[in-house]
């Protein structure tokens, strides 16, 4: 859209600074007040949040039939969600489809920042100044940034010289990433469930009130069953069932109680272990999945979508930062606190007498094979055995002791095996 004039500012009654869901929202209200209003808005267009976080798998975490503006009711007849938990994509879309039908960019300007905000205190008014050098006075500024419109930067030690591509959730690029030759599991969640639709379907005024004082903005019936008072029958069926629907409100409400009562919570988190545990094949795996250092529902949990079942994939390996720090990235990727190969190497060549050491041809040769087609642990896996092997595939040499044991790997499979030459 056309700048305004510089040299002059521009008057409004309410400036809102966010073009997301609650800015949306905003601007809509104040024109049925009959207020002048700007929205200055830093992405290129609406959508907040859901304008910026584009990666792969970015999803809301509430049911989508609540997920949606509720001020119009022919906004909901034209707008059906098509999945139970709505993707970014497709709630970008409800956003953009928002703005057109009720002529939101209008009052709009995008690809700004506001940089300076000063209140006039004997005009009772707030003077802007923009990042293209326009000037505005409201008499009310509302933030509508919201609490996740500042990237954060990832705080690891040489995290800067990392020469690959480096992709952010909360930045990914508007055209994607070609992710051709890499293999990438899409985890599904299915259709908007039917009786939660019928609900909104049958008294529409009714659902919204009551997702308007509820605790969670959901529209659930509040259960009298106390967990600790419970027989382990009707907690078993009241959890299977709030399990089977997959959604994070109805397993924090299993119990009245639960939210309150550490008991009460750990039967709930424990049945969630079961849960993981019987779809997790590998113990371990299982058991790092499993939450036990905070109460069940503080951090929000991966329910009945498949997510835990795609850890018995081959390709995918769960690493344990708490247990395996990242200790620094480099060049070329990622040391864990515990993965320091290269420093030990060193530690053996000096008690060993040795001062230099480098690969052999046919192991520098042979060695990239496993590189490139291997996962993490297959490749941690040969590097512990390169150890095991006396440094196999290098040259070790020093003014006491010389030596070299060649060889290299020619499969990173369970069942791999060195060939020597």
């Amino acid at each position: 859209m056309a700048q305004r004039r510089r040299d002059t500012a521009v008057d409004f009654d309410v400036v809102v600074v966010g073009a997301g869901f609650s800015g949306l929202y905003l601007l809509h209200r104040l024109r049925q007040l009959g207020w002048s209003a700007q929205v200055i808005e830093a992405a290129g267009d609406v959508g907040g949040t859901w304008y910026w976080n584009r990666y792969p798998g970015a999803r809301c975490d509430i049911p989508s039939t609540d997920y949606s503006y509720s001020f119009d009711p022919e906004l909901e007849k034209a707008w059906t969600w098509s999945e139970k938990y709505a993707t970014q994509p497709e709630i970008l879309r409800y956003a953009l489809f928002v703005a057109e039908r009720y002529d939101l960019r209008r009052d709009m300007v995008f690809n700004t920042h506001v940089d300076a905000a000063q209140w006039d205190q004997v005009t009772a008014r707030w003077h802007l100044r923009t990042d293209t050098d326009q000037q505005l006075s409201c008499r009310f500024l509302v933030m509508a940034s919201g609490c996740l419109s500042l990237p954060k930067a990832p705080d690891i030690q040489g995290a800067e010289r990392f020469k690959g591509e480096v992709y952010f959730t909360s930045r990914w690029p508007q055209q994607g990433v070609d992710f051709t030759g890499k293999r990438v599991a899409v985890i599904g969640n299915g259709p908007v469930a039917a009786e939660r639709r019928a609900l909104l379907d049958a008294d529409r005024a009714a659902y919204r009130q009551a997702g308007r004082w509820s605790r969670a903005g959901v529209p659930i019936e509040p259960t009298q069953i106390y967990g600790r008072y419970s027989t382990p029958e009707l907690r078993r069926e009241r959890f299977e069932a709030a399990w089977q629907t997959g959604e994070l409100i109805l397993m924090l409400s299993v119990f009245a109680d639960q939210m309150l009562f550490a008991a009460a919570s750990g039967t709930v988190a424990g049945m969630v272990r079961e849960k993981i545990r019987g779809q997790v094949h590998e113990p371990e795996t299982a058991a790092l999945l499993c939450p036990t250092d905070h109460a069940f529902g503080t951090k929000r949990p991966c329910l009945n979508c498949g997510y835990f079942a795609s850890f018995n994939r081959p390709n995918v390996r769960l690493v344990d930062l708490k247990r395996r720090a990242i200790q620094t990235i480099t060049e070329t990727g990622i040391t864990l606190a515990d993965v320091d190969w290269v420093g030990n190497c060193l530690d053996r060549l000096r008690a060993n007498g040795f001062t230099t050491i480098e690969p052999t041809a046919a192991a520098e040769a042979g060695w990239m094979t496993p590189v490139n087609d291997c996962g993490v642990d297959a490749y941690r896996q040969a590097c512990d055995d390169v150890v095991t092997a006396g440094d196999l595939g290098f040259k070790r040499s020093g003014p006491n002791a010389c030596g070299a044991t060649t060889g290299w790997c020619t499969s990173c499979s369970p069942s791999s095996r060195w060939r020597w030459t």
